[in-house]
């Protein structure tokens, strides 16, 4: 993601999926119940590489939600967005299911992420989307209301009560233990030591949140299996790059970094121009 975005955004997209439905009661207030379904598996292609399957959802039967956790900066988001929603209705009309209302929301959850261009006008066009600045949020919002889902975000918000780093630290990881659930408590502690560590320092959250403490979650599992998988693809793709560099052919490349053909052909074409 390059100096300006996570580690990973792993994490924050496997945060929407621990409790979807406190995140659309937060974004979308006012409905009278939050029922999410699944789109059905064959969801457009580019959605599915996107990996936005698990963020794309019916919601009472006759509306679709779509949430974006952005983790970069990205200056082409109201034009991908905009896409997302196309393919959404490419895919409802192609099963004969229309064009139904698309709830869509921005989730930033540091400053230096938000692009600040979430409006596209012209003389006959006005699209835009619900953003969310995790930073505006403030703390009361999500304790009183028990939004489960987003008690990771705790140590990113705005606390009325004026507290150092460690009474922030503290008191998120105490609203956590509120929960009942230890698969569900280690998964949030998981996700909420990732994130706080981009804000605060990585030795704080060391000392109030234990290896024991989210030895449970299976979400860390994962979060790590796919940050080495990403770095070994990196890895492979500069070794790619170098070799391409130095006149070797795609199909040589291609095997010595176990790519495809026609990714190394790309990444070829790139190069040239």
């Amino acid at each position: 993601m390059g100096e300006n975005g996570l580690q990973s955004d792993i994490p924050i997209k496997r945060l929407l999926q621990i409790n979807l439905e406190d995140w659309v009661t937060f974004i979308f207030p006012g409905q009278s119940q939050v029922n999410l379904k699944d789109m059905q598996s064959d969801m457009v292609s580019r959605i599915k590489n996107e990996s936005l399957m698990d963020n794309v959802k019916w919601l009472n039967r006759n509306t679709i939600v779509h949430l974006e956790p952005m983790g970069y900066k990205d200056e082409r988001l109201p034009s991908r967005m905009l896409r997302y929603r196309s393919d959404i209705w490419e895919y409802t009309s192609g099963k004969k299911r229309g064009y139904p209302s698309i709830k869509q929301a921005v989730i930033f959850f540091f400053k230096k992420h938000d692009n600040k261009i979430h409006h596209l006008v012209d003389d006959t066009f006005d699209y835009s989307y619900k953003v969310i600045r995790v930073w505006e949020i403030d703390d009361t919002e999500i304790i009183n209301k028990k939004l489960i889902g987003l008690y990771p975000l705790l140590p990113l918000v705005k606390h009325k009560k004026k507290m150092s780093n460690v009474k922030v630290i503290e008191s998120a990881i105490k609203t956590i233990n509120t929960v009942s659930d230890p698969v569900c408590k280690a998964d949030l502690l998981a996700v909420m030591s990732i994130l706080a560590a981009e804000k605060y320092s990585r030795d704080l959250i060391k000392m109030y949140v234990r290896r024991d403490m989210v030895m449970e979650s299976a979400l860390l599992d994962e979060w790590v299996s796919d940050f080495v998988e990403e770095a070994e693809q990196k890895v492979r793709e500069e070794i790619a790059t170098t070799l391409l560099h130095e006149g070797q052919s795609p199909e040589y490349v291609a095997k010595i970094v176990k790519f495809p053909v026609d990714k190394i052909k790309k990444l070829a074409d790139d190069i040239k121009e």
